[in-house]
């Protein structure tokens, strides 16, 4: 069987998947603002008779968050235009094609930090190399179909989905939502 890649009408179930991914919300830009609001209005409060200058610029720095956090409340969730215009048009890809490769990715945890300036002693580096050695591996697996990643569970990995064989799944032409889970084709 030859690739295809074509274009097909939109189920309502791809509908509402697009739906949900229209939207994105601001609300974490928010937070640096709200945060660095307290900070300043105390320093307003501190320095409110030890120098004007500083107390005047504290009090912009504060008046400032306030207002950049209420306008991203304000102005609320933004909407993706490629999402819209997958919505307007009303078409999603359908894809048949080979699985390109297969991947295994260890998830390394992070390791301890260090303040700046203290070096680990050479027995703390081998306590921290026995607690590597003896954790259990955390993996991810992964085939490459296109341009598109998809995570497999390991045993979908090894039982299924090898290396040329072909798949089929439907993703959104502009903003690249993968709408169905890949299945293999006999």
């Amino acid at each position: 069987m030859e690739p295809i890649d074509e274009l097909i009408p939109l189920t309502s179930e791809d509908l509402k998947k697009l739906e949900v991914d229209k939207t994105s919300s601001n609300l974490g830009c928010a937070i640096f603002p709200l945060l660095v609001f307290p900070v300043a209005a105390g320093g307003v409060w501190y320095f409110h008779s030890v120098s004007f200058w500083l107390w005047l610029v504290l009090g912009g720095i504060a008046l400032l968050c306030l207002i950049v956090s209420a306008l991203i409340f304000w102005l609320g969730p933004s909407e993706h235009k490629d999402v819209l215009l997958d919505i307007s048009e009303g078409k999603k890809r359908r894809i048949v094609a080979p699985v390109e490769s297969k991947e295994i990715v260890e998830v390394v945890p992070k390791t301890s930090d260090y303040s700046y300036g203290h070096v680990p002693s050479a027995t703390t580096k081998l306590i921290e190399e026995i607690k590597k050695s003896s954790a259990p591996l955390d993996l991810k697996y992964w085939i490459t179909v296109k341009e598109f990643n998809f995570p497999l569970s390991e045993e979908d990995y090894l039982t299924r989905f090898r290396k040329g064989s072909l798949v089929e799944f439907h993703v959104s032409p502009h903003s690249k939502t993968i709408l169905s889970p890949v299945v293999e084709i006999d």
